[in-house]
């Protein structure tokens, strides 16, 4: 699961941090929902996000973007545009738990997109470990107050945005030997930002932005500052230490931190069945990472 020699848990722990800033980010997206709408949103969020970063490292990505191939960092920006444009048109349809569910499918997709884009061999070892990872997901999601998983346009744009992220993270862990993990965050940013001010622009209503409260902008500043700028860097420095998968499997924490950020901020409930799934994710995150340490070590 280690991509190379050395202490990994510093990497796995900036990917446990990203899982506690989008754990608060899904259900502060919703609560801003109510005078903001999603594309604005969006456009607002990656554009605020993107000048931040060129501002800080604008010469430096620019420096790197020019020695780097197009297919270095297109692919994944894309991917990661499409990933959160569909998560936040999900939060519209279904509850902030069942989006963190379904945003921690990649640990299924990974290891698939892995084989053909990276040429790595498919890991038989994984297979019970992604079976028992979607078990307790799925167990997670039916553990709301409904009791029940429904499958409408939430749930299939959340498995759209499951999609997205398994391949961002693979074309990530593809093109970042060559491109340093602030670069690539800056450049995912921008790629994203522009896509989404352009759709809000276009599909949108400008009259919206004068009726957004104060706690709307508030929740845009911490999805731009930390589940964009910050996040991204996280995600992309864990890249240059740990294969996409390790990553994928170690997000599956975030759908336990979104049910509890869930409960906190929107009343959204677990029941025994909900707290039995996320037990068995963590367990689940330990075993592999400990056999991946007996394998390092081996």
């Amino acid at each position: 699961m280690c991509k190379k020699q050395g202490g990994t848990l510093p990497y796995a722990l900036l990917i446990l941090l990203q899982s506690v800033l989008y754990g608060f980010g899904n259900p502060l997206s919703k609560i801003g929902f109510e005078s903001i709408t999603v594309l604005w949103c969006l456009g607002i969020r990656f554009s605020g996000a993107a000048v931040l970063m060129m501002l800080l490292f604008g010469r430096r990505t620019v420096r790197t973007l020019r020695a780097a191939p197009l297919k270095a960092w297109l692919p994944c920006s894309l991917a990661m545009a499409a990933a959160y444009a569909s998560c936040n048109l999900a939060l519209q349809f279904t509850t902030a738990t069942n989006v963190g569910f379904l945003m921690s499918l990649p640990v299924l997709f990974t290891p698939a997109l892995a084989r053909l884009v990276l040429k790595r061999p498919y890991p038989k070892r994984v297979i019970p470990i992604q079976l028992a990872v979607i078990v307790g997901l799925y167990l997670l999601c039916c553990g709301g107050e409904s009791g029940g998983f429904a499958f409408g346009i939430g749930e299939v744009l959340g498995l759209v945005c499951a999609l997205a992220l398994a391949a961002a993270l693979v074309f990530s862990e593809r093109s970042l030997p060559g491109i340093d993990p602030i670069s690539m965050a800056a450049t995912q940013a921008t790629v994203t930002g522009v896509l989404c001010l352009t759709a809000a622009l276009i599909f949108d209503d400008v009259t919206v932005l004068p009726q957004v409260t104060v706690t709307g902008w508030l929740v845009v500043a911490y999805l731009a500052l930390l589940c964009t700028c910050l996040s991204y860097v996280l995600q992309n420095t864990a890249l240059t230490r740990l294969s996409s998968y390790t990553v994928s499997l170690l997000q599956c924490t975030q759908p336990i931190l979104t049910a509890a950020c869930s409960y906190l901020l929107l009343g959204e409930k677990l029941s025994a069945v909900g707290l039995a799934g996320a037990a068995l994710i963590v367990a689940c995150v330990v075993l592999e990472n400990w056999q991946s340490g007996r394998k390092q070590t081996a």
